[in-house]
């Protein structure tokens, strides 16, 4: 498995399993570089960083006996020499392509609220893996997706074809639910999750992919991107 997407509804602990890969990888192996991913730089200095230093804290360590992160450049420095990128996918004007990623090389990478990344940064972002020192360790090239439920490339590169039985082999999708992780999260948070509604509802407490943005659309969105790729139009026109 190159990529997988684990997620679906909030709780279930996804930041929490991005952070403990990345910081046993790097723990485990001397001068390695992963990378974590968001939309917002600020939004990974804000949320994602103190998931990094929770992680180390529910183990009974110290994040400073361990690492030490570098707010210029935005990187966690273990003191073996690997490195946690936080990376920027925010839409440039100047660089629409996400161009900019082309020339890093990674040993694995995670997207945060993948939802929120565009494809083409994702792409390219997927491109940087498995470049840098996978053949001395012996490290498969791993790209994690953490997300709730969107409708972009995770639904249809992920979802509908595994729902179809024709999921790629190097794809995986593991869903995850807010149940499962109790005891490890406050009944208070799941009592709150249990009064959404609506959409909220089917999202972040059901983790449904398949939620409807207006119940008044003629055609669903899912019929929409399939436009182009539907093999049940036999013959005419396309346009």
């Amino acid at each position: 498995i190159i990529e997988l997407l684990y997620g679906g509804a909030k709780g279930g602990a996804k930041s929490y399993t991005g952070c403990n890969w990345e910081i046993e990888m790097c723990g485990t192996y001397p001068g390695v570089n992963y990378f974590v991913a968001r939309k917002e730089l600020n939004d990974l200095r804000k949320y994602t960083l103190p998931s990094f230093i929770e992680v180390f804290e529910k183990n009974n360590l110290k994040f400073d006996d361990y690492c030490k992160f570098n707010g210029q450049d935005s990187i966690i420095n273990f003191y073996n020499g690997s490195k946690i990128h936080m990376i920027a996918c925010k839409h440039l004007p100047s660089d629409p392509m996400f161009e900019r990623f082309g020339s890093i090389q990674m040993t694995g990478g995670w997207l945060e609220e993948a939802s929120e990344i565009p494809v083409d940064a994702k792409v390219n972002l997927l491109a940087s893996i498995g470049r840098w020192k996978n053949l001395d360790y012996k490290i498969p090239r791993k790209l994690l997706y953490t997300a709730n439920p969107k409708k972009n490339f995770l639904k249809s590169e992920f979802v509908n074809p595994l729902k179809q039985n024709k999921l790629d082999k190097d794809k995986a999708y593991i869903q995850a639910f807010v149940y499962d992780n109790l005891p490890y999260i406050g009944q208070d948070y799941v009592n709150n999750l249990e009064k959404l509604t609506g959409i909220n509802r089917q999202r972040l407490l059901k983790g449904d992919w398949d939620y409807e943005n207006d119940p008044t659309n003629l055609i669903s969105y899912d019929s929409i991107l399939n436009l182009y790729t539907n093999d049940y139009v036999k013959g005419g026109d396309k346009y």
